[in-house]
């Protein structure tokens, strides 16, 4: 992402990795530097410099998630039909 390389390009431009961040948002018209400081973070957890859920552990989840959502009105509906649930 374009803004967690340009927070890395000011970093040495500025006292902290916060004011850089603050900088960013500024730049980007974005709301906020904690909006910039959490693209930062899931960077690093994706690159594995930090721990933590990766972008893609987290798409997977949701999938998982809404086919579970899914399958539990499957079975709701099912049961009103006269199956049996497993």
């Amino acid at each position: 992402m374009r803004a967690v390389q340009m927070v890395a390009d000011l970093r040495s431009e500025t006292v902290s990795e916060w004011e850089a961040m603050g900088r960013v948002a500024d730049l980007l018209g974005v709301g906020t530097a904690e909006t910039v400081r959490k693209w930062v973070r899931q960077a690093e957890i994706d690159a594995g410099s930090r721990a933590g859920q990766t972008s893609e552990e987290s798409e997977v989840l949701r999938k998982l998630r809404r086919e579970n959502a899914e399958l539990k009105r499957a079975v709701v509906i099912l049961g009103r039909v006269g199956f049996p649930a497993a």
